[in-house]
């Protein structure tokens, strides 16, 4: 596509005379007043906010009595200590987020809390929070396929077969 300034279409317009009235701008090029180039427009929408479905389930995060150590985190920036073999128990009403330092020089750890059962652990990189899932109503097991009803107790002895 090309692109003419103003003064360019007006001494083309002198050359042409009287004609230049009449005359249209070949196919392709577009015409630029005041030397700003066209653009596309684009419709301005205000952004869909979706408020988060928060479950209720329980969040529980534990220190292990074996760990040997009171911890230090913070969840939504309030900070916390948990001594060994002490455990804080939460409900997933809001976005939950815990930070804790790793200790040593391994840096600080963060991580979105989801339902289920969280443990610290010390590891060859330092302090590690471990997450157990709970099973959620009516959810399929991890293979995908519904679970099997308890099987019917079987009876003592076969049934008699009818008389023949």
């Amino acid at each position: 596509m090309r692109y003419f300034t103003l003064a360019t279409i007006l001494v083309a317009l002198v050359a042409l005379g009287p004609r230049a009235a009449t005359a249209k701008p070949p196919h392709g090029v577009v015409v630029v007043v005041g030397g700003y180039r066209p653009v596309t427009p684009y419709v301005v929408q205000r952004p869909i906010v979706v408020e988060p479905a928060f479950s209720g389930l329980p969040i529980k995060i534990t220190n292990p009595a074996a760990s040997g150590a009171t911890l230090s985190y913070a969840l939504n920036g309030a900070t916390y200590s948990i001594p060994p073999g002490y455990s804080q128990d939460l409900t997933l009403d809001r976005s939950w987020v815990i930070s804790f330092s790793r200790g040593g020089n391994f840096g600080e750890a963060r991580y979105a809390l989801e339902p289920g059962s969280y443990s610290f652990a010390n590891t060859e990189h330092g302090w590690e929070l471990f997450h157990t899932a709970i099973a959620q109503p009516g959810a399929a097991p991890a293979g995908g396929l519904p679970p099997n009803p308890a099987p019917a107790a079987a009876p003592a002895t076969p049934p008699a077969l009818p008389p023949q």
